[in-house]
C-alpha cells in the first residue's frame, strides 16, 4: 500500500512540497530495504554505497509524487475534485509512471531492479502468472492502481462516512482486474502442472552450497583448504547418483583451464562419478589479435565439464556487479580502486550461452535479477536456466531472500524451471509458475515454498529431483518483451502533452458530481 499512502501524505503539499516529502518517505523506504549493502565486510565504502543508492531511489519517489501534484494543479491538487472517471485515469496515470520509474531504475546506469512493488506479490501464485504476459510491470502496475484506488476509497469515506458505495466504485475497477487474473493464473498453473506430470524428463541435480564467508574468497592461503572442502562435499552428494552437480559462483578457486592442480582434481571427479558438472570461475583469454606479453582479459566465467572430463562449453558473465567486479573510470581516475576490494577488474561478456547438458543456459550471480538478461539467455530449445551465485558478499541477513524472490519471476516470465546454486543463501529449485519446488536449509529442506525452518546460510548439500517439461512452455514475454512497460512510458508522454494542454488552457476540466 506504499503508493496510496505516499499520495495521502503529500496530499497537502504540492509541488516542491510534494517533492520532498515524497523524497523522504522514498528514503525511509529504501534504507531499511537496502540495508544489507553494510554487511559488506569493506571499510568504509559500503556505507557511502547503501546511503547513494538509497537516495538516489528516493529522488524517483519524491519526482512520482510531484507528478501527481502537478496532473491536479488546475484542481488545487484535490483528486476529490475529479468525477469517477477523472479519477481512475488520473490512478492509471501514475501506475504507469511508477512502471516507467522502476524500469528506469532497472536498466539506467547499469541498472538496479531490485526494489519493484511487484516482486512482494511472489507468493500470490495465481496472480503472478500475469508476468508471463507483462513481466514484473504488470503486477507493479496492479498493485500500484489498487493502493491509489483504495487510499481515494478512504479520503471519501472520510469526506462522507454515509457513502459506503462511492468507496466500492472506486476500488471495483482494480479488484475486478485482480479476480480475473486469479482465474487465469489459477487455470494456467493448473495446466503447468498438467505439462510437468504427464509429459516430464525426470533429473536429479545436486548443489554443494560451501558457504564460504567472502574475506576466505580474498584470502590465497585460504584456497587449498576450501576447494579440498569443496570436493568432500561433493563427493558426499554423489553417493546418491545424481546426473547434474552444481557448484556455486566463487566456490572453485583460481583459473580452471590455467591451473592444473586445480583442473586434474575436477577431471578426476567427474569421471569417476560420470557426472555433469556446471561451476564457476575466473578465466583469463586474450583479445584476438592481442598475445604475451601483452595483458589478457579476465572473465567471471561458468564452466560445463562433461563426465569424460572434457569442457564443453563456457558462459562470460555479462552484467558485472559495479566496484566488485570492475571500476568504473579506473584508467582515467585510478584513484578509484582504492574504494574496492578487487585487483583485476573483469571484462563482461558478450553473449548467452546454451549448455548443451539438456539444454540448459546459465546466468551469474544477480543476473537472474535483469527480465531482459534472462529472456535474452532464454531459445526455442532451452529447457531450463541455472544461476550460479555468491551472496556471501553480504553476510546472512535478507539480501540472500530478496534475490531468491527476484529470481522467482524469471522462470514465471520465461516458462523455465530454474536451478539455483548459491555460495550461502537460497540454494532451490523453481517451476515454471514461479513457486519453489525444493529449497536447502539445514533442518532438512523445503519441499514447497521459501524455507520456514533451519538455516539456509550454513554449509551443506541440497539434492534436487527436478522434472523438465518435455515440451517448453511459450510465454507472451518471452516472445515480445516489454512492450507493456513501453505502452505505460507512452500513456506518461500522453498524460504530460494533455496535462500542459489543461494548464494552458486547451482543455476544459472534468467537472465533478455533487457529493
Amino acid at each position: 500500500m506504499i503508493p496510496g499512502l505516499l499520495l495521502i501524505l503529500t496530499r497537502t503539499e504540492p509541488g516542491k512540497g510534494a517533492f520532498q516529502m515524497g523524497s523522504i518517505f522514498g528514503l525511509g523506504f529504501a534504507l531499511p530495504s537496502l540495508y544489507w549493502m553494510n554487511f559488506m565486510p569493506v571499510t568504509g565504502f559500503p556505507v557511502l554505497g547503501w546511503v547513494a543508492l538509497s537516495s538516489y531511489h528516493a529522488v524517483y519517489y519524491g519526482g512520482w509524487a510531484w507528478f501527481a501534484g502537478w496532473l491536479l494543479k488546475r484542481f488545487d491538487g484535490d483528486p476529490c475534485a475529479l468525477t469517477w472517471i477523472g479519477r481512475t485515469i488520473w490512478a492509471i496515470q501514475l501506475s504507469a509512471l511508477w512502471v516507467a520509474i522502476e524500469f528506469t531504475i532497472g536498466r539506467f546506469l547499469t541498472g538496479f531492479p531490485w526494489l519493484q512493488v511487484g516482486v512482494t506479490q511472489f507468493e500470490l501464485v495465481p496472480l503472478i502468472q500475469l508476468a508471463s504476459i507483462t513481466g514484473v510491470g504488470g503486477l507493479s502496475f496492479l498493485v500500484v492502481w489498487f493502493s491509489i484506488s483504495f487510499a481515494l476509497a478512504l479520503e471519501g469515506m472520510a469526506r462522507n462516512p454515509s457513502s459506503r458505495a462511492m468507496a466500492w466504485r472506486e476500488i471495483f475497477l482494480p479488484l475486478s482486474m485482480v479476480a480475473l487474473i486469479f482465474a487465469w493464473g489459477t487455470g494456467r498453473v493448473r495446466e503447468i502442472d498438467q505439462a510437468m506430470e504427464r509429459s516430464a524428463i525426470p533429473v536429479r541435480v545436486a548443489t554443494i552450497q560451501p558457504s564460504v564467508p567472502q574475506t576466505m574468497i580474498w584470502d590465497p592461503a585460504a584456497e587449498t583448504n576450501r576447494f579440498n572442502r569443496l570436493l568432500e562435499l561433493s563427493r558426499e552428494a554423489l553417493k546418491d547418483k545424481p546426473q547434474l552437480l552444481l557448484w556455486p559462483e566463487a566456490a572453485m578457486p583460481g583459473y580452471l583451464r590455467h591451473e592444473r592442480h586445480i583442473s586434474e582434481q575436477v577431471i578426476e571427479l567427474v569421471r569417476e562419478h560420470e557426472v555433469w558438472l556446471v561451476c564457476n570461475g575466473n578465466d583469463a583469454r586474450y583479445a584476438e589479435g592481442v598475445g604475451p606479453p601483452g595483458r589478457p582479459d579476465h572473465f567471471n566465467t561458468a564452466f560445463l565439464v562433461s563426465p569424460a572430463g572434457e569442457l564443453v562449453a563456457q558462459y562470460d558473465k555479462q552484467h558485472l556487479v559495479i566496484f566488485g567486479e570492475y571500476v568504473p573510470l579506473s584508467e582515467w581516475l585510478p584513484l578509484l580502486k582504492w574504494f574496492t576490494p578487487i585487483e583485476v577488474g573483469f571484462k563482461p561478456g558478450t553473449e548467452a550461452v546454451q549448455f548443451p547438458v539438456l539444454n540448459a543456459s546459465v546466468l551469474i550471480c544477480f543476473e537472474d535479477a535483469f527480465a531482459h538478461l534472462a529472456r535474452r539467455a532464454v531459445t526455442e530449445k532451452t529447457r531450463y536456466l541455472i544461476n550460479l551465485t555468491n551472496d556471501g558478499w553480504f553476510g546472512r541477513g535478507p539480501e540472500q531472500w530478496q534475490h531468491a524472490i527476484n529470481s522467482i519471476f524469471r522462470s514465471v516470465e520465461t516458462g523455465r524451471p530454474l536451478l539455483r546454486s548459491a555460495n550461502d543463501g537460497i540454494s532451490c529449485w523453481i517451476d515454471p509458475a514461479g513457486r519453489v519446488r525444493d529449497a536447502f536449509s539445514d533442518a532438512g529442506g523445503s519441499k514447497i515454498g521459501l524455507p520456514r525452518t533451519g538455516s539456509v546460510y550454513a554449509e551443506g548439500i541440497q539434492q534436487f529431483d527436478v522434472r523438465l517439461p518435455l515440451h517448453n512452455i511459450t510465454t507472451f514475454y518471452w516472445k515480445h518483451g516489454n512492450w507493456f512497460v513501453w505502452g505505460c512510458f507512452a500513456v506518461v508522454g500522453l498524460s504530460v502533452m494533455r496535462g500542459r494542454l489543461a494548464l494552458a488552457g486547451g482543455v476544459q476540466p472534468a467537472r465533478v458530481e455533487p457529493s
